[in-house]
C-alpha cells in the first residue's frame, strides 16, 4: 500500500508511511480507516514519513481537502518528514490550509530526527519558515 499507518499505544503516536505514489483516493481511504481503528485515540501525535514517496497524484484542491479533515485533536502534534523539496512544499501547503481550518499543530521537517524531537515535546514549537522580505 502506498499509504499506511501503525499505532504505538506505548507512545500515543500513528506513524503513517507513504511510498511509491500517493493518490487522494488512497490517503482518504487511509486516514478513514485509522480514524475508525479502535487502537486510534485523536490525542495521540502523528508522524508521516513521506522519505520513499516517488510521486504525489492530487490536485490542489485534493490537498486542501485532505487537509481539512477532522481526526486527530486539535492539540496534537503532527510531523510531516518531506525531504524532497517539491514535497515538502506540497505539504507545507497541507500544513497552511489545515491550521486555517482547525487550529490543529502540524508541521514539516526534511529531517526525520528533528521532526521525532518536535512531535515529542522536546524542542520548542517549531517557528513559521523563513520568509524573506522583498525590498521596492
Amino acid at each position: 500500500m502506498p499509504f499506511s499507518y501503525s499505532i504505538d499505544a506505548a507512545k500515543r503516536r500513528v506513524f503513517t508511511y507513504g511510498s511509491a505514489t500517493l493518490t487522494y483516493k488512497e490517503v482518504v481511504d487511509m486516514i478513514h480507516r485509522m480514524g475508525a481503528d479502535p487502537q486510534f485515540d485523536p490525542c495521540y501525535t502523528e508522524l508521516t514519513d513521506m522519505t520513499a514517496v516517488d510521486h504525489v497524484d492530487m490536485t490542489m484542491e485534493q490537498i486542501v481537502e485532505i487537509a481539512i479533515l477532522r481526526v486527530f485533536n486539535p492539540g496534537s502534534r503532527r510531523a510531516i518528514v518531506a525531504p524532497n523539496p517539491l514535497y515538502f512544499g506540497m505539504a507545507r501547503m497541507y500544513e497552511s490550509h489545515h491550521e486555517a481550518s482547525s487550529g490543529g499543530s502540524v508541521r514539516v521537517f526534511s529531517d526525520m530526527a528533528e521532526a521525532i524531537q518536535w512531535v515529542d515535546g522536546d524542542a520548542p514549537e517549531a517557528p513559521p519558515p523563513h520568509r524573506t522580505r522583498i525590498q521596492s
